[in-house]
């Protein structure tokens, strides 16, 4: 092998270890959120914020399938906070 067939070869396993660090972090914190939600618009929408903002995925949605079998189809997105005044 050569120097840099070896060099390759580590930063491959360099990324594979990266990539599942950073999966089981995204796994951790969705497990957190499943702790902690009140209700599950709170749980889906903390879900998505962290596949987000943590994970770096440029947008998150979750589908549901309400039959088995069903097409996949996305949840409604949330409504939009209003200020109050």
């Amino acid at each position: 092998m050569s120097g840099a067939e070896r060099s390759r070869s580590v930063e491959d396993r360099t990324e594979k270890a990266l990539s599942q660090t950073n999966a089981l972090r995204l796994f951790s914190l969705i497990n957190s959120a499943v702790v902690h939600a009140t209700d599950e618009h709170a749980l889906l929408t903390g879900i998505c914020r962290i596949a987000v903002e943590t994970a770096g995925y440029p947008m998150a949605w979750i589908g549901r399938a309400e039959l088995e079998g069903a097409p996949c189809a996305p949840s409604p997105p949330p409504a939009p906070e209003r200020s109050s005044g």
